[in-house]
């Protein structure tokens, strides 16, 4: 009676709900025991405790939230819409979850490391293969063939490297050399 006061004086008069009652959709009564229950298409009726926002409905949800191991919000709903309809259920139980440091641990994401500023060389506009070399490796043994005994061959490798070198002078200024 404390969380509906107007819909429960329009109900005990037999007269409609107002509009801006979260309860307008809802077919409403007042059971034996004078307490506020909807009932749907199936015979089942439920109790309204209180609105979600209600300190009684918080403490409700929290300790289901607690007693069912930190279960999801559909199944919370499931076990909770069982017994009553709560108005907002869906919005306590993410605040519920959100300020959990069970659900946060669970539900953590990894920290992403930012990158790193690219040295000014990497960053100047120069034509391609600019500081380049041929890097020669080898012999390599490589086998030839997909049968029982396959072709062992000497190669060489040839690798192009983009090389450049850093030398910090006495001065504390930076000097690129090419090779």
């Amino acid at each position: 009676m404390d969380s509906f006061p107007e819909e429960w004086n329009s109900i005990s008069k037999n007269k409609l709900l107002p509009m801006s009652s979260p309860l307008v959709g809802l077919s409403v009564s007042i059971s034996d025991k004078q307490v506020l229950m909807v009932s749907g298409r199936v015979s089942d009726r439920k109790l309204i405790p209180r609105s979600g926002k209600h300190i009684l409905t918080k403490l409700m949800l929290r300790t289901l939230h607690q007693f069912y191991s930190h279960a999801s919000n559909t199944t919370l709903i499931s076990i909770a819409g069982n017994e009553f309809y709560i108005i907002g259920i869906k919005n306590q139980l993410k605040k519920i979850s959100r300020t959990c440091t069970k659900c946060q641990q669970v539900n953590a994401h990894p920290v992403s490391q930012r990158m790193g500023l690219l040295p000014s060389i990497r960053t100047k506009l120069q034509p391609p293969f600019f500081i380049s070399r041929v890097d020669f490796a080898g012999p390599v043994t490589l086998r030839e063939g997909a049968t029982r005994k396959p072709v062992c061959t000497l190669q060489e490798l040839s690798l192009l490297v983009h090389l450049y070198e850093h030398k910090v002078c006495a001065s504390g200024s930076v000097q690129i050399t090419q090779h």
